[in-house]
């Protein structure tokens, strides 16, 4: 890939934009002539590439940051692209300022390889101030280009990334669609009966556009979207009732190559957007203090709810992969359904942040269980989840998380859990848990003739403990309680009276009673 002499820094910096890419300083003004990007490489000199785009991989500010910059001034490069990993920049920007070259900042969370193809495709838009034929779409704005596109091939558009789902469509009036279009659009997603892996193959196999035949649904043209050699959406047309026009594919082809720069632009801000709501997210849930709060989703409109997964039977410690994937399935589908919903994992919980309120506790639990299926589908991965209380403020965020854990330490707990609880569901059983947790091996926090009657039973081969606990989860009735241990009234009777007397046992005394019954319910035995 050559750029065009008429490819300047200030394209650069107007085709990826903030948040992804700024300027630090531009000793020569915007209008330098850019070149392509070049990664760098430590263990090689830097040569003389004018023009080129130096990214700056591996340089921190307080290292060898500054010799790269001046290496790069001498041979040529029209700017050095680098990271920031929370130094002090002023040096860098001494050097380059010195040095007569250009500066630019890209955000910490944008991985190196993905700005390459970025500024790959934004130089493969063509000249600066010549026309193109989508002039005037801004990058990232996909709806437009949708209706642009829509405009010059006379049919409806949809654009969709490689899990099929549709991240913008074309709102021309009078353009015929079809229910696989309609449903699509509806859904944010192709229908599963349209989502055939074998035409989408074609699509992504093929080096220009594809015309697509179908019993009953419209004929359509589609073409991959690509950065570089990686297929990463495609584009859909939807044929009128008159056919395509002359030159429809010649026009989706164009839009091809201007959606890939529109793609990667938005999967740049999307992971800077995802990491800061990530960063903001672990201040909450440590309760660490203020997060930022236009990271994270709004209180203003719905109270918030933590959601906290975890997978089932974990046990070996090369399951990280398995985690790792897991997370980023969480994540993608929480942020499907909830743009500003912030996903984390702490250890080995996957912490989501999302809106809830009233019915919405209901949609919440239905959308969480949805990806509990699907994850099992997908990935062969089992996986629980605890949905903590709503809370108002962000600051309450912590209290939230709190409960969504108690929530996965009872369902962990039972012996056939099920795979989402809210806090009400389990709010009885949390409390237990909290006071097993509390006791532990306090000797004060226990009674020694429990431990006797235990014993007894291990001794002797009697089950003085399974009675006496069935006696008080019955609520004295020795009916229900005989009838749950399979025993005659008289001898359940029989039972009552020898603990009784062997371990001086008054179950009629309400404190007594009331200790025992607790002591049995948090213990497990």
């Amino acid at each position: 890939m050559t750029a065009t002499a008429s490819y300047t820094l200030e394209a650069v910096l107007a085709a990826v934009g903030l948040p992804v890419l700024q300027s630090l300083c531009l000793p020569l003004g915007p209008n330098v002539n850019a070149g392509e990007p070049w990664l760098f490489d430590p263990a090689e000199d830097i040569e003389a590439r004018p023009g080129a785009l130096l990214l700056a991989v591996g340089c921190r500010p307080r290292g060898s940051a500054a010799n790269v910059v001046r290496a790069a001034a001498a041979a040529e490069f029209a700017a050095v692209i680098v990271k920031s990993y929370g130094e002090e920049l002023a040096p860098i920007i001494a050097a380059a300022e010195n040095a007569r070259i250009a500066l630019l900042l890209v955000d910490d969370e944008v991985p190196w390889p993905h700005l390459f193809s970025l500024l790959v495709a934004a130089a493969s838009r063509g000249p600066a101030g010549r026309r193109q034929p989508f002039f005037g779409v801004v990058p990232g704005d996909l709806f437009a280009l949708a209706n642009a596109v829509a405009s010059m091939v006379g049919g409806a558009i949809t654009i969709e990334d490689m899990r099929q789902h549709v991240l913008a469509y074309s709102s021309i009036p009078g353009q015929p669609i079809d229910d696989p279009r309609r449903e699509g659009i509806l859904g944010r997603r192709v229908p599963e009966e349209f989502r055939l892996a074998s035409m989408y193959e074609e699509v992504r196999q093929a080096e220009s556009v594809v015309r697509v035949e179908r019993d009953g649904v419209r004929s359509r043209l589609a073409v991959s979207i690509q950065a570089g050699d990686e297929p990463i959406g495609s584009i859909w047309a939807v044929e009128g009732d008159g056919g395509f026009p002359a030159g429809a594919e010649a026009a989706l082809a164009d839009a091809a190559r201007l959606a890939s720069l529109h793609l990667l632009r938005l999967r740049a801000n999307q992971d800077v957007e995802s990491a800061a709501r990530s960063a903001a997210l672990r201040v909450l849930l440590l309760g660490q203090g203020n997060a930022r709060a236009n990271a994270l989703p709004s209180v203003d409109m719905h109270p918030l709810a933590v959601v906290a997964f975890q997978a089932i039977g974990r046990v070996r410690d090369d399951d990280s992969a398995l985690l790792e994937s897991a997370a980023h399935f969480v994540a993608v589908s929480c942020e499907s359904a909830y743009r500003n919903a912030a996903c984390l994992t702490l250890g080995e919980t996957i912490y989501a942040l999302l809106p809830t309120s009233g019915d919405g506790r209901d949609v919440l639990r239905a959308m969480v269980e949805r990806i509990i299926d699907r994850a099992a589908a997908s990935l062969h991965v089992r996986l629980r989840a605890g949905i903590g209380s709503a809370v108002a403020d962000l600051g309450s965020v912590v209290t939230s998380r709190t409960d969504a854990d108690l929530v996965l330490a009872v369902l962990a707990s039972e012996s056939n859990p099920a795979t989402v609880a809210t806090i009400a569901d389990v709010r009885s059983r949390t409390v237990l848990l909290h006071l097993r947790n509390c006791v532990g091996d306090d000797p004060r926090m226990s009674l020694d003739v429990l431990d006797t009657i235990a014993a007894h039973d291990r001794d002797r081969g009697t089950d003085y403990i399974g009675t006496l606990r069935t006696y008080l989860d019955s609520l004295g009735d020795i009916p229900t309680a005989a009838e749950r241990m399979f025993l005659h009234q008289n001898t359940f009777r029989h039972r009552m009276r020898r603990i009784a007397e062997l371990f001086n046992v008054d179950v009629e005394d309400p404190d007594e009673r009331l200790v025992l019954w607790l002591l049995l319910r948090i213990s497990g035995d």
